[in-house]
């Protein structure tokens, strides 16, 4: 049987174990016997959504505390460990060519729903729709730096491409499936992103082009939201209280 090593990750500090995890052929992870507690396994991806239940068996098993990078991963069980993003600010460009840019980054055309954001924005007065597809991350993060909004996507919510715009001020039109969208707004309170359905797309756009205080007050939001939740040190803060956790539990135990 084929093995593979697969970061899922276990990260650990202090009393902590860190480990890499071993997944079989089928990509399903190995369990092994070694007494590994106290753990916190993180877990982001489509992987972990598409077999959350034997996850969080596996931990529950083994006494690991779970989280996650993603919100909505943490609808299905694990705490949420906001992912951390470095401040970008003095990346973002300038544009003063009259002209919204507005940047579109699918890495899957058809979750993102691409080609309808194509049709919503073609031939809308005063906007460039800037689609970025088969670049490395560093390219992406270049162009959208010069871009005026990032339209995200629609089942979700927000991604890294989102974290990444708001780390450089610039803010995001996105929406997400309707308890997905429900659960955000009761963990977040207020949604960092400008919560639009994809058939107000188009209206949405003109209107970020058109309201300079409307724009203004949605950079700011996004803004906020990076610093509240995903600044590197608020992060490092939030996991070694969540390692400090794991390890106090064990030794309770």
């Amino acid at each position: 049987m084929r093995y593979q090593l697969r970061s899922f990750f276990a990260a650990g500090m202090g009393l902590i174990n860190s480990k890499v995890n071993i997944h079989d052929s089928n990509d399903w992870l190995i369990p092994d016997d070694a007494p590994w507690r106290p753990m916190v396994a993180t877990y982001h991806g489509s992987q972990y959504r598409a077999r959350w239940p034997y996850y969080n068996t596996m931990d529950y098993a083994r006494g690991r505390l779970s989280t996650a990078l993603n919100l909505d991963l943490s609808m299905l069980g694990p705490r949420w460990l906001p992912r951390p993003m470095p401040d970008m600010a003095d990346k973002r460009k300038r544009n003063g060519n009259g002209v919204c840019r507005v940047a579109h980054a699918p890495t899957n055309r058809e979750i993102k729903d691409t080609e309808t954001v194509i049709g919503a924005l073609d031939a809308l007065d005063g906007v460039e729709l800037v689609l970025i597809e088969g670049v490395s991350n560093a390219e992406c993060i270049e162009i959208k730096s010069g871009c005026d909004l990032l339209v995200e996507e629609f089942k979700l919510g927000y991604g890294t491409n989102a974290l990444e715009n708001w780390a450089m001020g610039i803010p995001v039109i996105a929406h997400a499936l309707p308890g997905i969208l429900g659960y955000m707004k009761r963990e977040l309170k207020e949604l960092p992103f400008i919560d639009t359905p994809l058939e107000q797309l188009r209206d949405a756009v003109a209107h970020l082009r058109d309201s300079k205080s409307a724009y203004n007050s949605a950079r700011r939001k996004g803004r906020n939201y990076w610093k509240k939740y995903h600044h590197p040190a608020v992060v490092a803060t939030q996991f070694s209280d969540i390692c400090e956790e794991a390890a106090d539990a064990a030794i309770s135990d």
